[in-house]
């Protein structure tokens, strides 16, 4: 199995161990739904999220709980952004909106975010 970037973020906090954990794994889009459900089960959070691939503006999640994939998912879209935006490939600005496309399906979820980096 490949190393592969998975974090542990805090969503709804800026303190440690408080807000909603969930596990999000960068670079997963060579994973495949078994794998992405042992990691999810592994994880053991409410929800993991895998970013399959983009960059700069647009990126493709998919969701697991424990159990299941589900098709869209708040908290982990708010950990996805901040551990993409932590990782330096998030493009910042008020101008710059990031689209995330959720799911598996023929038409699949977005969601856009904004990141605005505090100075």
């Amino acid at each position: 199995m490949p190393s592969l970037p998975l974090l542990l973020v805090d969503a709804f906090t800026d303190r440690p161990f408080t807000g909603n954990a969930c596990a999000v794994v960068l670079d997963a889009g060579g994973l495949s739904r078994e794998l992405m459900q042992a990691i999810a089960r592994e994880m053991n959070q409410s929800e993991t999220a895998f970013v399959l691939g983009g960059s700069g503006t647009r990126f493709d999640v998919r969701y697991y709980t424990p159990g299941e994939e589900i098709p869209l998912a708040g908290h982990p879209t708010i950990a996805a952004t901040a551990a993409l935006a932590d990782a330096g490939r998030l493009v910042p600005g008020p101008r710059s909106p990031s689209c995330f496309v959720m799911g598996r399906s023929r038409s699949p979820t977005s969601a856009r975010a904004r990141v605005i980096r505090e100075s």
